[in-house]
């Protein structure tokens, strides 16, 4: 496999070169053709899911008309007639082909190192804005990580807000299990953003499977989350249909020596307090409504 070092062509203009070459840009010279067997799927390409349907629309198409747009690849194993190549971009064009039996395939070829290869496969399917959002964020984090970018960086070189590009990235921290059903459409977006916000795993599993059991939309959602940052706990509606264990287990989710100290907490701060977690790991809050209970809590504490 090519690995020459370095980005030759320079990384701006990687990614200004949004577009793989329509027939009408290129020289008919630069367009050749393979055998399809000589095709391989590109390593880098962010699309995991291919549909059926958009498929063989593509492949009734591609029998009717041919292949108007030649795929980009490059030369992974030289062996004379047998030349191996990487698709880059044009994947789904590939994979139709086959399905309409094609032995042939027009392509362009490039020299493009893996890292080149792997930025316009990215930015390519990236452009065309049919990925799905974990698809997109793993897009974003392997172009991020291979140019050693800032988030704000991609965001500027993609065309993309910040914040767009913030929040798909963080999605990438969520157990893959919960990943696969945003992929699914079993829960949006917005659902495993808020899952975030519970670090106790077995909570966080609980509420994603009564998310999707009991239809929990994302502002019902929200005031539970809120719930769990005040108590310690889910609700016990969210449990409902869950076993005994799980029901007693909400209500006793602080030992005795925690509802102790949290008691005391709360006779000295006037109710304001509350204990998260138990003696190994957990926060303490306090809560306060104006500057001057603030200040009373910051004399207790003899803060100045």
């Amino acid at each position: 496999m090519n690995t020459k070092g370095g980005l030759g062509r320079g990384l701006d203009h990687l990614f200004n070169a949004t577009k793989e070459p329509k027939i009408e840009e290129v020289k008919q010279s630069d367009i050749k053709t393979l055998l399809i067997d000589q095709l391989k799927a590109g390593i880098h390409q962010p699309r995991k899911n291919f549909s059926n349907d958009t498929l063989e629309e593509l492949s009734t198409s591609i029998k009717n008309q041919g292949i108007i747009q030649p795929l980009l690849v490059r030369l992974v194993t030289s062996a004379g007639a047998n030349n191996q190549y990487e698709i880059i971009a044009g994947e789904r064009r590939f994979r139709a082909a086959k399905l309409a039996n094609l032995t042939e395939i027009p392509v362009i070829i490039r020299d493009y190192s893996d890292a080149e290869a792997m930025t316009i496969a990215l930015i390519e399917n990236l452009q065309r804005e049919d990925l799905n959002v974990i698809e997109e964020a793993e897009a974003y984090y392997s172009l991020k990580e291979v140019h050693n970018l800032s988030q704000e960086d991609l965001a500027e070189k993609l065309g993309k807000s910040r914040s767009g590009v913030a929040n798909a990235l963080r999605l990438l921290s969520l157990p893959l299990y919960i990943r696969e059903s945003i992929i699914k459409s079993e829960i949006s977006a917005s659902h495993g953003r808020c899952l975030l916000s519970i670090n106790d795993e077995h909570e966080q599993n609980i509420l994603f499977q009564a998310i999707i059991s009991k239809e929990i939309n994302v502002r019902e959602l929200e005031k539970i989350i809120e719930l769990w940052k005040s108590n310690g706990s889910l609700p016990n509606y969210i449990y409902a249909d869950d076993t005994q264990k799980k029901l007693e287990k909400t209500e006793v989710y602080k030992s005795l020596a925690i509802k102790n100290i949290e008691s005391q907490l709360k006779d000295k701060f006037y109710k304001k307090a509350s204990i998260r977690g138990d003696e190994n790991k957990g926060s303490i809050k306090i809560n306060y409504k104006n500057p001057e209970e603030l200040k009373y809590i910051l004399d207790i504490l003899s803060i100045e």
